[in-house]
């Protein structure tokens, strides 16, 4: 149920007497994944440019009516693991230009937003989409049905940029979904060598020893905006 309907049931007077209406710990997160086989979004400039233009606190306050909360990463905010002292990208349109600038794009370029149909997702893609042209990005949107549409796209190397919700866990979960490049949720097949290596490094150990190296991989995740965590809800 989406944040603005659970409000309103909340909010009901017969429905409250006959129900408890909790939000359960974040079970998800949103994230927007950029597809580094695209050569723009090769440079980490670019991609720390995109993290900068998210309205996070839109997102969270407005989108999200308070019902989320920022996350630096792919690992549930209330699970061991989580790099809770690594610093969020803020929202800074003038860090953004900046960036962009610096990287050879002070006009900005085109850029396909692509998101599965619901309603998280494009409430936020059209967010974003509003503030790309702050930094002269022409955003082109496309909406996926389901989530086969969304797969035959990535089989076709059709795929931009892309506005996903999925669940928040463990590292191994984040590992094999997210980062890998053969990732069940790397839909780009992005791939980073660094990455890679301090991915392999932290599964090598037992898990009960492993916290600080994966902690090391959350960090390079974050430093080369691999992708934007959005909210956790």
């Amino acid at each position: 149920i989406y944040a603005t309907r659970f409000l309103q049931l909340k909010s009901d007077p017969a429905l409250a007497a006959k129900y408890d209406f909790i939000t359960p710990g974040s079970i998800q997160y949103a994230r927007w994944m950029f597809n580094l086989r695209n050569p723009k979004l090769q440079d980490k400039k670019v991609r720390q440019a995109l993290a900068h233009i998210v309205d996070y606190d839109y997102v969270v306050n407005t989108i999200m009516q308070g019902l989320a909360q920022r996350i630096v990463g792919p690992v549930n905010p209330a699970k061991g693991f989580y790099a809770k002292n690594l610093p969020l990208y803020n929202y800074d349109i003038e860090k953004a230009k900046a960036l962009l600038a610096e990287a050879g794009y002070p006009n900005g370029f085109e850029l396909k937003l692509q998101y599965v149909n619901n309603t998280l997702s494009r409430f936020v893609t059209m967010a974003i989409a509003g503030q790309l042209k702050k930094v002269g990005i022409r955003a082109v949107t496309e909406e996926f049905q389901n989530f086969g549409a969304m797969n035959n796209a990535a089989r076709s190397k059709k795929m931009g940029t892309l506005m996903f919700n999925s669940n928040s866990g463990v590292p191994t979960l984040a590992r094999f979904q997210t980062l890998d490049p053969k990732g069940s949720l790397n839909f780009h097949g992005s791939e980073d060598a660094a990455l890679t290596k301090l991915i392999n490094e932290a599964s090598l150990l037992p898990l009960d020893k492993a916290e600080a190296a994966w902690k090391k991989v959350y960090a390079h995740v974050a430093d080369i905006a691999w992708f934007a965590p959005v909210v956790a809800s």
